[in-house]
């Protein structure tokens, strides 16, 4: 029996490392695979195509769901229906007008349709209305992927709902005179090069020290020995306000052979001065570095936990039922890359930058300054910064605002915002903002996040004892 079981064995070796080099040689004859990688080997490129960038601002109030203008686009999907998956992006400053001091319930919702579809019914991301009247405005960078599509032509839009009985009157997107750094970008990313779990059960829990919110796991099989995981995290968040102090913790663990339940990076959130729930959509990226965790092939899980702090009641993910859900894990090569900190580990620890206040502007914020050479002329560079924001408002206008300088210009990128209401106190909260400078041709360029305050409050917060934090540029090779 143990020879037969050797002999079966290296068979199906066999026929493995085969279908690897079919695999390989049909992979180099497509027009969206390269040969760059340190391994030599054929992957697909991460495909992006040019995305609908400075949306208009808007202001609206659809007591059902309805397009919202100037948030749409077509895009031609090239990699085969097996082969890559659609990740579609979309950053903007949100916001919405509370006009009562009654009991808030809903707020505005948005979501987005591929090909006028919301798949399985889950597309939407909610958000509750908070009490204290006026504007609430925030930034976020949201996600959604789609599996399945064939090549050809396909059209993302955004949707926006004002329910009705919330007290709201608008629902706000872009502000202070298209200042905003908003877009819509779609990326096809290899099937054999990421997993996604999405659509998950909405929980609440009470739990005060670390545990599982249920569902949200994802696993993974690594390929390659240099390469990175970067992991999304995007799911319909909150927390039932009691007191002006932290509220709620959001972490990853990774398991593998060589891991078990490593902390690949933490978040806090604080409550303000007002009561109740406050339920925003967020979204953070988090790393496994592949040179200072030692991550080899093999398979990888990971899962989100959380904790209830004192300022709050409960904990909430997803929300109403019918939100969208995701953590995605997908594989890179950090070769065009550049990040700080550039060892995000130091054996089983994570490397934070620095915690942060501000109460002037411009500043630039300690620690997020990193230099990147970009390599090829044709190729674009995406720079994300994330970390825990926040800002202490103290009056009803703009709070902070966010951008990056690039070697000291801002090279046609604009600004993230935020502002507060009657309810003073600190907002914060984990955020993954996101540029797309104006490089052409190669060179060197030193990348700084940058911070403003405004009138609406008294200090800009960056990393609050939360250490999953960095800025990256990435230089992407696309057609």
């Amino acid at each position: 029996l143990e020879a037969l079981a050797s002999t079966a064995k290296a068979a199906a070796d066999a026929a493995s490392a085969a279908l690897d080099r079919l695999r390989q040689t049909q992979c180099g004859a497509l027009t969206y695979s390269t040969l760059l990688n340190p391994n030599g080997q054929c992957e697909f490129k991460n495909v992006r195509h040019y995305w609908r960038r400075f949306l208009s601002d808007r202001r609206d109030s659809p007591s059902s769901w309805g397009n919202l203008p100037y948030r749409d686009y077509y895009f031609t999907k090239i990699g085969g229906i097996r082969d890559t998956r659609v990740r579609a992006t979309y950053q903007d400053t949100f916001g919405f007008h509370y006009y009562s001091s009654g009991s808030p319930t809903w707020g505005c919702r948005w979501r987005m349709l591929i090909n006028d579809e919301c798949v399985a019914g889950r597309c939407s991301r909610t958000t509750h209305g908070d009490i204290g009247s006026g504007w609430n405005i925030w930034s976020s960078s949201l996600t959604w992927y789609f599996d399945n599509l064939a090549p050809g032509q396909h059209r993302i839009q955004i949707q926006v709902y004002r329910p009705s009985g919330g007290y709201l009157n608008e629902c706000l997107a872009g502000w202070s005179n298209n200042a905003v750094e908003n877009w819509i970008d779609v990326e096809e990313v290899p099937y054999d090069r990421s997993s996604v779990a999405t659509f998950w059960t909405d929980r609440r829990s009470t739990c005060t020290s670390w545990c599982d919110i249920s569902d949200r796991w994802v696993e993974y099989v690594k390929r390659d020995s240099d390469t990175d995981l970067h992991i999304t995290y995007d799911d319909v968040l909150g927390f039932d306000q009691v007191a002006h102090t932290d509220s709620m913790g959001i972490r990853l663990l990774m398991y593998s052979s060589s891991y078990n339940g490593l902390e690949v990076g933490t978040h806090r959130f604080h409550s303000h001065t007002g009561r109740g729930w406050r339920i925003r959509p967020f979204s953070t990226m988090f790393i496994a570095q592949a040179k200072t965790l030692n991550l080899g092939p093999g398979h990888y899980y990971f899962k989100v936990q959380w904790w209830r702090g004192g300022g709050s009641s409960e904990s909430l993910a997803g929300w109403p039922g019918d939100d969208y859900s995701a953590l995605a894990v997908v594989e890179k090569h950090p070769q065009y890359s550049a990040i700080v900190p550039s060892n995000l580990f130091s054996g089983t620890s994570r490397a934070a930058l620095p915690d942060r206040r501000y109460s002037g502007c411009w500043n630039t914020v300690d620690g997020r300054t990193v230099s990147h050479t970009k390599k090829s002329s044709d190729s674009f560079i995406r720079v994300t910064a994330v970390d825990t924001f926040g800002y202490h408002s103290v009056s009803s206008t703009t709070g902070c605002r966010w951008r990056i300088l690039v070697s000291g210009s801002t090279r046609n990128t604009r600004e993230l915002f935020t502002h507060g209401n009657s309810y003073g106190g600190w907002r914060i909260g984990m955020h993954k903002y996101i540029w797309y400078p104006d490089i052409s041709g190669t060179g060197t360029y030193t990348y700084q996040l940058q911070a403003c305050r405004q009138a609406g409050a008294s200090e800009c917060l960056h990393g609050w004892g939360s250490n999953n934090n960095f800025l990256l540029v990435e230089e992407i090779r696309g057609l």
